[in-house]
């Protein structure tokens, strides 16, 4: 059974990150803060969750991305997830 808390930041992390692709570079940006205001005005409890989970999100596709390197693989990897994020 997963922790609500985790599910609920997983499902802000879906809806306020996107997966931002320079050349063979890839990294995951806040697009869309979670509520109305400045970043000031959030929760800080939910802010603090969505840093963690960038930064685990980020490192699953440093991995991939450095399994993927010198290889043709890395163009295929990049089109694909370019594919999948539309």
């Amino acid at each position: 059974m997963q922790d609500p808390v985790v599910v609920e930041i997983l499902s802000w992390f879906d809806m306020t990150h996107e997966l931002v692709m320079t050349g063979f570079a890839a990294y995951w940006r806040l697009a869309w803060l979670p509520g109305p205001g400045s970043v000031g005005e959030q929760d800080a409890w939910l802010l603090d969750g969505l840093t963690a989970a960038r930064a685990a999100h980020q490192a699953a596709l440093l991995a991939e991305m450095h399994e993927q390197r010198g290889h043709q693989g890395l163009r295929s990897w990049r089109d694909r997830i370019q594919r999948e994020r539309g």
